[in-house]
């Protein structure tokens, strides 16, 4: 008795397991690495570039992980017009941007970032930028998008 209900649990976790890694984190934003989203700008035009500049120790970077990228509103005006990116401004980690080898802490300093959180919007071909500092709420964050044109 005891040997069949080890089993039929074991059974159940491994269905429920198969079905959440089934899922494609729908409602959620679809977040890519810097490269990854140049890389598709270039391939498929139709969407632009948003880049979420954050550090590990900012309250409202955090605030805004919780809450305002997670409304749905929002979730789907990003995914659906934006490749989206989030970059730690403090990072050490490489990347190659127009042909520079900079870091993502360089990065931040050549789109003179002013403060944590900072959203930099740009066009698929990376010239038109428009650069958002400070936390939004969802009901600010899909106009700020909505007027990205």
């Amino acid at each position: 008795m005891l040997k069949k209900t080890f089993w039929m649990i074991l059974f159940l976790v491994a269905v429920q397991l198969t079905a959440f890694a089934g899922r494609d984190n729908e409602g959620e934003i679809k977040w890519v690495s810097f490269e990854e989203a140049i890389e598709m700008a270039e391939q498929d035009p139709s969407k632009n570039i948003m880049i979420d500049f954050y550090t590990s120790w900012c309250g409202y970077c955090k605030k805004m992980d919780k809450t305002t990228f997670k409304d749905k509103d929002v979730v789907n005006a990003v995914n659906a017009s934006f490749y989206a990116v989030k970059v730690n401004a403090e990072s050490k980690d490489r990347i190659t941007y127009k042909g520079e080898n900079l870091t993502y802490a360089d990065l931040a300093r050549k789109f003179r970032v002013p403060g944590y959180p900072t959203i930099l919007l740009l066009k698929s071909d990376l010239d038109k930028k428009a650069v958002e500092p400070g936390y939004k709420s969802a009901k600010q964050f899909t106009r700020m998008l909505e007027d990205f044109d």
